[in-house]
């Protein structure tokens, strides 16, 4: 009789290790091959995307949309980001109108469908095609980071900080429009509405606006073009007063490099003409007054001074004789 309790024990005892190990491995095994497949249709989805292939692309997040949002590389790209760092502006197009798409993912670079954008329509300037994409993510999707930097990965401060803070990568979106010259570009950011365009950004380490970059490039006509969708925007006013790291105003730097047509122009749209500039706290009378001796004292003053010189010479020596 103990024997026969001790072999049912047993029994029991093997039977419940039995069925826990299926229960786990069962598990395990569904667990694995779900994770296997959605890796693989990842995987498809990367390559179609890379390979520009609309409809594969179509047939895979029609089957499995949550993959629109999903990590799909080392560098952490989506599909939006991926599309447009391959060109594949078609592909961007359709995802764009996608329902779930995350336009302000970031990838490990840190950067954004918008800086993929912003950099396509530098080397394609005026793509009617690269503009509809932008014109979809800021205007008609809305949300988009228009006010934040283009790249927001960290960098080394210690090496080249001045150098770095002038590269396009850090931008803001204006102010990369503003260097580059797109117009086109600067209308669609000043027609969002989910967020209104900050026009009063500067650059960390330079500290210089948007009116510094455009005095810099001396666009006279830009400058006209920008206070113009100013004027009509719902947004903030532009600082005409801002100091950057120097300490100058737009202004001031205008009449520093001698573009006083830019100058007149600051002046009619109310900068003030007696703000105090630089480490001396000058203001621009201060360098109109020393900008004379290279021009008019040269011209004028000094031949008349040579001239009085050279008469009173003469007189006195006349003078001196009688």
């Amino acid at each position: 009789m103990k024997q026969i309790l001790k072999n049912f024990f047993v029994y029991v005892k093997k039977k419940i290790k039995l069925d826990l190990r299926n229960k786990v491995f069962g598990h395990f095994e569904t667990f694995r091959g779900s994770n296997f497949g959605i890796i693989m249709t990842s995987n498809a989805l990367h390559d179609a995307i890379i390979a520009g292939d609309l409809a594969t692309t179509k047939e895979i997040l029609c089957k499995n949309g949550s993959l629109i949002s999903e990590v799909l590389n080392e560098n952490e790209d989506n599909a939006l980001t991926l599309s447009l760092s391959s060109n594949q502006t078609e592909i961007a197009g359709y995802l764009l109108s996608c329902k779930d798409v995350k336009i302000n993912h970031r990838n490990k670079e840190g950067k954004a469908g918008l800086f993929y954008c912003m950099r396509q329509l530098k080397e394609k300037k005026g793509s009617e095609e690269i503009l509809g994409l932008l014109r979809q993510m800021v205007i008609i999707i809305g949300g988009c980071n228009i006010n934040e930097r283009l790249t927001t990965s960290k960098r080394d401060e210690s090496n080249e900080t001045d150098k770095k803070s002038e590269d396009n990568e850090v931008d803001y979106p204006i102010q990369f429009a503003i260097k580059h010259e797109q117009v086109e570009a600067l209308r669609i950011l000043f027609e969002s509405e989910r967020p209104l365009l900050d026009v009063n950004v500067q650059s960390t380490q330079r500290r210089q606006s948007v009116l510094h970059l455009i005095v810099h490039k001396r666009a006279l006509t830009l400058f006209h073009q920008f206070m113009f969708m100013v004027s009509t925007s719902n947004g903030q006013k532009p600082d005409l007063d801002a100091l950057d790291c120097d300490g100058h105003t737009p202004l001031y730097k205008a009449v520093l490099l001698c573009q006083y047509a830019m100058a007149n122009a600051l002046c009619q749209f109310g900068a003030n003409v007696n703000a105090f500039c630089g480490t001396l706290k000058q203001t621009i009378a201060h360098l109109i007054f020393q900008s004379w001796p290279d021009s008019y004292h040269s011209k004028y003053i000094l031949p008349s001074l040579c001239f009085v010189v050279v008469v009173f010479f003469f007189v006195t020596i006349v003078i001196y004789w009688i």
